[in-house]
């Protein structure tokens, strides 16, 4: 392929470094109305804690229902087959629920319980090394799951100007973003010599202290 002229090239270069700048001030401007709205804030933090489980629980998911499960191939697609079924129920759920109930302590309930059921799945095999419970109980979390899942979107959106949103839900997404990073690095480093149902351990304690945050924070 022909080079560009000299002349091109330093246009894509202004553009792209135009583009990286613009991203940078909207990605600021994000935070700093997340930083003024006490509700706003207190997603930011739920989202930190939480992606940080999450990064761990993406990183280390296979070798829990391998080591943990003693399970296989067939068992993880066992796995994967009723966390679809339990997100699929649980949005089913609050759709027909959600009206009736306010964002905020749908939140917080929502965190709590997913937390706990989450504590009990990873840690259950230490006990009980079989993959019955396990299917059970991923279906059952998916309702508190879209409970969250709800709850969030509708706080972004009742709790930030039409002209400010997408910035806000960007800063929010971005920091979380960092926070499953954190997680997955985590998980590379530490699964080496860490059990795993000790690191898994991380995931639904986050989401306690996240809901807890943000029952504190509110």
């Amino acid at each position: 392929p022909m080079p560009l002229p000299v002349h091109d090239a330093a246009s894509l270069e202004h553009a792209a470094l135009s583009a990286w700048r613009r991203l940078a001030r909207e990605w600021r401007d994000g935070l700093r109305v997340v930083a003024g709205e006490p509700v706003l804030r207190a997603l930011l933090v739920f989202a930190l804690i939480t992606a940080v489980g999450e990064g761990l629980t993406s990183a280390l998911f296979v070798p829990w229902v391998v080591d943990a499960l003693r399970s296989d191939s067939t068992g993880f697609g066992w796995v994967l087959s009723t966390q679809a079924i339990g997100g699929l129920a649980g949005a089913l759920v609050i759709a027909r629920l959600g009206a009736r109930l306010r964002p905020l302590p749908l939140l917080i309930g929502g965190a709590l319980m997913f937390g706990a059921i989450d504590l009990v799945l990873f840690t259950y095999p230490v006990l009980f090394p079989h993959i019955g419970p396990a299917l059970v109980m991923l279906v059952i979390v998916g309702v508190p799951g879209a409970a969250m899942g709800a709850a969030i979107t509708t706080l972004q959106q009742t709790q930030t100007d039409d002209r400010l949103r997408g910035r806000v839900v960007g800063a929010i997404g971005a920091v979380a973003g960092v926070g499953a990073l954190v997680g997955a690095i985590s998980a590379g480093v530490l699964g080496e010599f860490v059990p795993v149902v000790l690191l898994l351990v991380v995931q639904g304690s986050g989401y306690l202290i996240g809901g807890t945050a943000v029952l504190l924070m509110v």
